[in-house]
């Protein structure tokens, strides 16, 4: 699986830069009740991309459109700008990218690989996976047993 990420780089410019290898988490935010929810996804190569053009901006989602604005508007708030985070100043900003006077960086990121032993350790450490395989059998991971939420 592949993918863009863009959404926490903007300080950051020279991150990703130079292609990095790194193994790649998602959390949810946790359900009522319930513990975070983490998976493994595989080990990406992250670089920096060009930024989205005004065209890409334009195909997401008003829904992610909107969630990025919340997000920059958090961010201008935190570094003590003179900023709200009303709807009216989330509005702007999202008005800002249709129009090209702010754009959003982008990191592409390729699934290099996955590590079946982090994997399973994860699985194991957290109570969600048995180990089936006895000490002699480990030279060979079975991709089809990727089960769990880690």
């Amino acid at each position: 699986m592949h993918g863009y990420m863009f959404v926490g780089l903007g300080g950051e410019s020279e991150t990703f830069r130079e292609p990095e290898q790194l193994n790649l988490f998602l959390s949810a935010p946790p359900k009522q009740g319930r513990n975070l929810e983490v998976k493994y996804l595989g080990l990406y190569e992250a670089r920096r991309i060009s930024e989205l053009t005004i065209d890409e901006w334009n195909t997401l989602s008003p829904a992610v459109q909107g969630n990025y604005a919340d997000i920059v508007a958090s961010r201008e708030k935190k570094k003590g700008r003179k900023s709200d985070i009303t709807t009216p100043r989330k509005q702007k900003i999202r008005s800002e990218y249709a129009r090209g006077a702010l754009s959003v960086p982008c990191v592409r990121l390729i699934c290099v690989g996955f590590d079946e032993t982090l994997h399973e350790g994860l699985l194991v450490a957290n109570g969600l996976h048995k180990r089936e395989r006895d000490a002699s059998d480990s030279s060979s991971p079975d991709p089809k047993r990727r089960k769990g939420n880690l």
